[in-house]
């Protein structure tokens, strides 16, 4: 979505400006740059590398949280069963 943005607003600097972002992602913070990305977005303002870098290392930037998921216990017996089936004919 957010090279989308930028081939509207920048197109013929679109790819340098994005390859910026995905840099400061893969050094900085992932979430963080995904986040002021979608800040940028949700805001209506122009998305550009200087922006989300300066949001990105704000002293208080976008607290990072930490998600926990419950994962259920897979039951393979349902699996053994479709492969001991025959098939129909």
């Amino acid at each position: 979505m957010a090279f989308d943005k930028l081939k509207t607003i920048i197109p013929l600097r679109c790819n340098k400006e994005y390859l910026k972002i995905l840099y400061l992602a893969a050094y900085e913070s992932e979430e963080k740059v995904d986040r002021a990305l979608e800040q940028l977005i949700n805001s209506g303002i122009k998305i550009s590398y200087v922006l989300v870098k300066q949001i990105v290392r704000e002293k208080n930037c976008l607290q990072m949280s930490v998600k926990t998921s419950k994962v259920n216990a897979v039951d393979l017996h349902q699996y053994d069963q479709l492969l001991n089936e025959r098939e129909a004919i």
